[in-house]
């Protein structure tokens, strides 16, 4: 399916086409009348014709623009008089548009192109509707799960979002609605997001986006295989979806580009209990199973994303925005101050999905340590993230010997997250 800047890139080829054959047929003309006017004989063939239209400066520098040496004529050597300025302008618009068509080009490869895996919740929705408005991401494709709803209701939930911004040119699949042994019980953070995800506004179901017929893990795999070494997955739920990827394909996590993954509490305690951050709870064995796989992963846990804050001031702001992504997301704010000022006794909410997304938009908001990260996947703390540290060498450390390293995010600059994620929703088309 063709992204939107690549459909205007096509739109753009077009139109230069069509304006490079009207300068065709004006040069033609144009030669046709210029050697009727040139006179033949030898000893005036240096010599421009006398009616040789004269242009005024603006002219002559578009007609350098576009003519950069004077044309020739075949047969005897001839000066060919200069064009008109309709010509002129006709050939200033065709440079312009090529130029357009090089730059959508040269955008088009440059973005980077991303898959949102992700159970909207209300900072998922955040965070996605962040990633339509920044430049930077080709947001080619969104897949669900589960953890703050089901899984269905995470695909309802991510259909009326698209639809409701005009973007559903972007495919959604489904993924699994069980975690990856299927035997646990799965969470679900109905208290913290509101029973249909968004603040329990009661949405209807989208009217013409539909879900794709093939699996999230069959289109994390195609896609990985589409674009071996550029895709990005911006993990925002239980990595279920990643590790049933890995599962089709071994060698997935060589031909994804990188994973950026929410999740973990690393020296915190976790928000779902004081061992495990929501996300590493919801499926553990998916989660060690992808930090240990040798993909390229950047964690980024609530360590990091507590420390950025949306606040009842800059609610106001998005609240008396005029954009459409600004008026969206305000209709379910309502309900994550509330659970906020209860649970945490703040005035105001974690960005935690906005956090993670930006980090995969401008990697410099974030420093980041190496090492090697195990989830628990039983007991007590079930869910816990334990990071080691290439720093220090263990003697015995039977788990983590030979282990693919990853990086984590360490410190973060929290009021360039915010400002950027302001600006991103408040920017409408």
């Amino acid at each position: 399916m063709a992204s939107h800047h690549e459909l205007a890139s096509q739109r753009i080829r077009t139109e230069v086409s069509r304006w490079r054959a009207q300068d065709r047929a004006v040069v033609g003309v144009h030669g046709d009348r210029c050697q009727q006017k040139i006179q033949t004989r030898r000893g005036e063939t240096n010599k421009p014709p006398e009616d040789h239209p004269i242009l005024d400066e603006g002219q002559e520098e578009c007609a350098r623009a576009s003519t950069a040496a004077p044309a020739r004529i075949e047969g005897p050597r001839r000066w060919q008089a200069r064009p008109t300025e309709e010509e002129n302008r006709q050939h200033c618009w065709v440079g312009n548009l090529e130029s357009m068509a090089a730059a959508a080009v040269e955008v088009s490869e440059r973005r980077n192109k991303v898959i949102i895996d992700t159970d909207p919740g209300i900072d998922d929705a955040m965070a996605i509707l962040v990633a339509l408005r920044s430049p930077e991401l080709e947001v080619i494709g969104l897949i669900t799960t589960f953890g703050n709803v089901h899984t269905a209701v995470a695909t309802r939930n991510v259909l009326h979002l698209l639809e409701a911004v005009g973007r559903t040119d972007i495919p959604v699949a489904e993924g699994s609605h069980v975690t990856l042994k299927k035997d646990r019980k799965l969470r679900i953070a109905s208290s913290c997001h509101g029973s249909d995800g968004l603040g329990n506004q009661g949405l209807p179901p989208a009217t013409t986006a539909k879900p794709l017929d093939q699996p999230a893990a069959a289109f994390l795999v195609e896609q990985a295989n589409l674009y071996p070494g550029q895709v990005t997955v911006v993990a925002l739920g239980p990595l279920t979806n990643l590790a049933l990827a890995l599962e089709l394909d071994p060698l997935f996590p060589k031909k994804i580009g990188q994973i950026v993954v929410l999740g973990g509490a690393y020296s915190v305690n976790g928000n779902v209990n004081p061992a495990a951050e929501s996300n590493m709870f919801g499926d553990p064995d998916a989660a060690d199973i992808i930090f240990t796989c040798g993909a390229d992963v950047l964690a980024v846990g609530i360590n990091i994303t507590q420390q950025v804050i949306l606040s009842e001031a800059d609610r106001e702001k998005l609240e008396h925005s005029d954009s459409k992504y600004a008026r969206y997301i305000c209709k379910s704010l309502a309900h994550y101050f509330d659970y906020h000022g209860e649970v945490y006794f703040t005035k105001g909410v974690y960005l935690h999905d906005p956090t993670a997304l930006l980090a995969a938009v401008n990697p410099s908001l974030i420093t980041s340590a190496e090492g090697v990260v195990r989830v628990q996947t039983a007991g007590t703390t079930k869910g816990l993230t334990l990071f080691r540290s290439t720093e220090k060498w263990y003697a015995d450390m039977s788990a983590w010997s030979g282990m693919p390293t990853v990086k984590v995010a360490v410190t973060v600059d929290a009021p360039a997250v915010v400002e950027l994620m302001m600006q991103r929703l408040m920017a409408d088309d």
